[in-house]
């Protein structure tokens, strides 16, 4: 699956973690295949190479390490137990089910095995979140052999248009306890933005925030007593805020290509020592845009959180040691998308920790209180 990434791997996102072994197997080098069974070790030389006075290496072995230093990894699992195995190995758990998860825009790369049941609706789901990434995919083959639903047909669409499919036999099956040989579709997809700074749908998708409907449950907006609109206001100013940041990134990076191509002022030229031919470097635009981007959304998801952290439900409801344990766990929260769901989830699981605060304060925290699906 890993070898079918065709860009860098930085920003990396598994919606059907698990425990993590897909991620696990890149950090540790594949140590489960062989040589012959890792395609980019081909043009790789099998030799040793001198590291130092006392110490070598073998250039095959570091090449195994290909994807062992991605900037960030994020997961999505619904089974609360698998957390723990993820964050072992540095993952962040942005969402519980990913059919819930309403944004992957910070994510370059998707690599997913998700169950065969849903695998067409995941994959699907994958590309309608992301905005300039890779997704590699393992679904039953059957759906794409036989795309007789409309979900099928656009998910085959979309390969012909944008990506490649391969039919293997694998010697699993994700949705049985029973190990059986199954014929997997291996789905490679790259979504491209179509242009950039596409202002007209920006703005046409300026709705009024309180217009949108809310699904937090009726009884925790009484037990909370919070405004009728404050979780769609917030919510509304977050993903417009997003939509901005984006635009503006692009902008941003465009703007500062051609500025840098235009040359230094007379000021910088003095200082530099150089004259007027000197041009700095200048990286790629989608790049510098990406990389814009991903530091204004993780500036906006705090901001949304901290409105919910902040709110009346914490300031009013919780004696001062219960919000200040929230708040020192903050950083676990906005590592969480922010989403009506995982809003849900959060405040459903504060209403059901309220009596043992005075005792246990917030303990479990925040694997018990952020579950998206509270009883």
């Amino acid at each position: 699956m890993w070898a079918k990434f065709k860009r860098p791997v930085r920003y990396l996102c598994d919606p059907s973690a698990g425990k993590g072994n897909l991620i696990r197997y890149a950090k540790e080098g594949f140590t489960e295949l062989t040589d012959d069974q890792i395609p980019w070790l081909e043009s790789v030389p099998d030799e040793e190479v001198q590291h130092g006075r006392h110490r070598s290496f073998r250039l095959r072995d570091r090449a195994r390490q290909k994807f062992s230093d991605v900037l960030e990894i994020s997961a999505v699992e619904i089974n609360i137990e698998h957390h723990a195995n993820l964050k072992e190995l540095d993952v962040k758990v942005i969402g519980y089910d990913f059919l819930d998860v309403s944004s992957l825009a910070t994510v370059g790369s998707v690599i997913m095995n998700p169950p065969f049941a849903d695998g067409v609706k995941h994959v699907l789901h994958a590309w309608d979140l992301v905005y300039d990434a890779e997704i590699v995919a393992i679904i039953n083959a059957e759906s794409i052999k036989n795309p007789y639903s409309q979900d099928r047909r656009r998910l085959v669409e979309l390969i012909e248009k944008h990506g490649t499919v391969e039919f293997l036999q694998s010697q699993f099956a994700s949705d049985v306890e029973r190990t059986t040989e199954v014929e997997v579709a291996l789905i490679y997809l790259d979504k491209v933005p179509g242009k950039y700074l596409d202002m007209d749908t920006l703005l046409s998708g300026l709705l009024k925030g309180d217009s949108r409907r809310t699904e937090i449950d009726p009884e925790v907006w009484t037990a909370l007593a919070l405004p009728t609109n404050f979780i769609n206001d917030t919510f509304y100013r977050f993903e417009q805020a997003v939509e901005a940041a984006r635009t503006g990134s692009e902008a941003d990076a465009i703007c500062n290509h051609l500025r840098d191509g235009l040359g230094l002022t007379l000021e910088d030229m003095q200082a530099k020592g150089v004259g007027n031919d000197f041009r700095e470097s200048t990286g790629s635009i989608r790049s510098s845009a990406n990389d814009e981007f991903r530091k204004r959304y993780a500036d906006l998801k705090k901001r949304a959180w901290a409105q919910i952290i902040r709110s009346s439900l914490l300031t009013k409801k919780l004696s001062n040691q219960a919000r200040k344990k929230i708040e020192a766990s903050s950083q676990s929260i906005y590592d969480l998308e922010f989403s009506i769901s995982n809003v849900h989830g959060f405040l459903a699981g504060v209403i059901a920790s309220m009596p043992r605060w005075p005792l246990k304060v917030l303990h479990l925290w925040p694997v018990k209180l952020l579950h998206p699906r509270p009883p």
